[in-house]
C-alpha cells in the first residue's frame, strides 16, 4: 500500500493566503481532501467535515495490507501553489 500525504509548503501557504489543504493518496487515487476556507465557526460536519467518516475505512484498508503482508510506504509531497516542490 503506498500513501502519499500532500500539503502546501510554508511558501505555498504564504502565496495562498493561508488557506491550506491535505490529501491523502492511497494506491494513486485520492481518498482524502480537507482544505481551509470559509469561517471555522460556520464548519459542519454533514458539510465541511464530512472527510471524517472516511477515516475508519482508510484505517481498516491499511489495516487488511498489513495483515495480508503488503508493504506499507508513506511519502509526503510539499507543494506551492504551482505544484509539487518535494
Amino acid at each position: 500500500m503506498k500513501i502519499i500525504e500532500r500539503s502546501l509548503t510554508e511558501d505555498g501557504l504564504a502565496e495562498n493566503d493561508y488557506q491550506d489543504f491535505y490529501s491523502i493518496i492511497v494506491n494513486g487515487t485520492e481518498r482524502l481532501f480537507v482544505r481551509d476556507g470559509g469561517e471555522s465557526e460556520d464548519f459542519s460536519l454533514g458539510r465541511d467535515l464530512k472527510f471524517v467518516y472516511k477515516i475508519v475505512d482508510l484505517m481498516s484498508e491499511a489495516y487488511e495490507a498489513g495483515k495480508s503482508g503488503e508493504e506499507f510506504e508513506v511519502t509526503k509531497d510539499l507543494m506551492d501553489k504551482h505544484g509539487l516542490t518535494k
